[in-house]
């Protein structure tokens, strides 16, 4: 049984060090202003097309003279939120389960995912100071936020709401007054 339970040790250690690694990488990435990496879609020829302007705005990025800022930092940011959260819900550190958990991993980087943007697009500043690919984001930046938010809600709220209503255990043993009102007291 111990050689079990420390088997499920080890690997929840793992498990939460992979997810801080990923949380560092992303912060730093965040930090640096690096290019957002762009999904690729179905067919060759948007592979090809993604890929080219990748490569054009890491060169932009790796030859900017000064400190490299990026609207990609916000995804970076929440990435890097999201990753510590789960790394400190593995490893025991923060308890939480069900959706409270999931509110716990995914509210901050929500909320960044959010406002980043939203924020970035109402001071007037460009997507960066390095290129101008994904300027044109910024002044849909709002509708992003409100789906987001709405996406996000919808998402959750039944969940936490299912885990309020569940019925709550009575700690004490029956047979006893403990814990019901009034209960013991005799008025003459």
């Amino acid at each position: 049984m111990t050689n079990e339970h420390d088997e499920l040790e080890r690997l929840r250690r793992g498990i939460a060090l992979v997810l801080a690694a990923i949380g560092l990488a992303a912060a730093v990435a965040a930090v640096l202003g690096f290019p957002l990496l762009f999904v690729v879609g179905r067919g060759p020829s948007n592979v090809g097309r993604f890929a080219g302007i990748f490569r054009s705005e890491v060169s932009a990025w790796l030859h900017h003279d000064g400190w490299a800022l990026s609207g990609a930092a916000w995804f970076y940011i929440a990435l890097a939120l999201a990753a510590f959260a789960s790394a400190a819900l593995v490893a025991g550190l923060i308890r939480a389960r069900g959706a409270r958990a999931l509110a716990l991993i995914s509210g901050p980087a929500v909320l960044v995912l959010m406002l980043g943007p939203l924020l970035q697009y109402v001071v007037g500043d460009g997507w960066s100071n390095y290129s101008d690919v994904g300027d044109d984001f910024l002044p849909h930046s709002p509708v992003f936020a409100v789906v987001l938010l709405t996406l996000w809600c919808l998402a959750l709220a039944p969940k936490l709401a299912r885990e309020h209503r569940r019925p709550r255990k009575v700690g004490t043993p029956e047979g006893t007054s403990r814990g019901v009102r009034g209960a013991g007291r005799h008025r003459m």
